[in-house]
């Protein structure tokens, strides 16, 4: 996704409106409750900071957010939400985990990876970094941070056999890329109309 993503980047306004036309045509006339479900989306991520996001880094500011939290919840709040919600640009500010692709996903393979080993910078390109945390998680805190991600941001039903997916990305059982996110400029690296004949 992150090659498709860089290109579009390049696009203008009316070519990004008729792939947008385009994608509505072939998904055809949305039912009523994927049309609700992405009223909801937009209406969830229109603000720069959500209501009730943690963006400060002041440990008691944190300490009271997380009193009587779930486990999950609480997590989210003191180590996901001061990117993933506030309004620092990139490469800092994470995206918005309502419209990501990881918490609707088939199942937690995807976001697990992404949690325990991070994202790294763009060689010479500004893109959205993440840390892992692997050495900073244990298998139940990384499953109660998947669990609350998964009920908060995905529509999908709850996600089974999370502690194998857990167990077998920290084993290194399944060959695993870790790439960078796609840049944020879209004059560094993107590969230009007149250069795709």
């Amino acid at each position: 996704m992150a090659p498709v993503v860089d290109n579009l980047n390049a696009l203008g306004d009316d070519d990004l409106s008729a792939v947008a036309m385009y994608i509505a045509d072939v998904l055809g006339t949305p039912s009523p409750e994927r049309a609700e479900r992405g009223r909801s989306v937009l209406e969830q991520t229109s603000g720069e900071v959500r209501k009730g996001a943690t963006t400060t880094s002041d440990s008691a500011a944190r300490s009271e957010a997380t009193k009587e939290k779930p486990e999950g919840e609480a997590i989210y709040v003191t180590t996901c939400a001061p990117c993933h919600e506030s309004s620092r640009p990139l490469p800092y500010g994470g995206i918005n985990l309502a419209r990501s692709t990881g918490p609707n996903g088939p199942t937690a393979r995807n976001l697990v990876n992404v949690i325990l080993w991070g994202l790294p910078p763009s060689d010479g390109q500004r893109s959205p970094i993440m840390p892992g945390f692997n050495n900073a998680m244990t298998d139940d805190q990384v499953r109660a941070l998947l669990s609350y991600v998964r009920q908060r941001f995905g529509h999908g039903s709850t996600w089974t056999n999370i502690d194998q997916e857990i167990r077998d990305a920290r084993a290194g059982k399944f060959e695993l890329g870790v790439y960078p996110a796609p840049a944020t400029d879209p004059t560094s690296g993107v590969i230009s109309q007149a250069e795709v004949r």
